[in-house]
């Protein structure tokens, strides 16, 4: 995540200690038709666990590098599925 500068905190606290009806939003339009809102638009993939067997030389290849083991899974499993596709 982004750092926030300094003078940004400040205004960021200034905002969190007004009310709402102290804000001023007369610069945003109102929204007075959802009937085109979508639900999820910018939601990433979701994820599920699942289980795979492995022989045991596949495991120990992976040794000191255990920590990245499920996203080396991933990238696998997309990179498989990817190529996979008939286009």
């Amino acid at each position: 995540m982004r750092k926030v500068k300094i003078d940004q905190e400040d205004e960021i606290r200034s905002i969190k200690r007004m009310k709402d009806p102290e804000i001023d939003t007369t610069d945003i339009p109102a929204v007075l038709d959802w009937s085109k809102a979508v639900v999820g638009k910018f939601r990433g993939p979701t994820q599920e666990p699942i289980s795979i067997r492995l022989d045991a030389d596949v495991r120990l290849a992976q040794g000191a590098r255990r920590w990245l083991w499920n996203e080396n899974q991933r990238r696998f499993a997309k990179r498989h599925i990817f190529l996979s596709m008939t286009f």
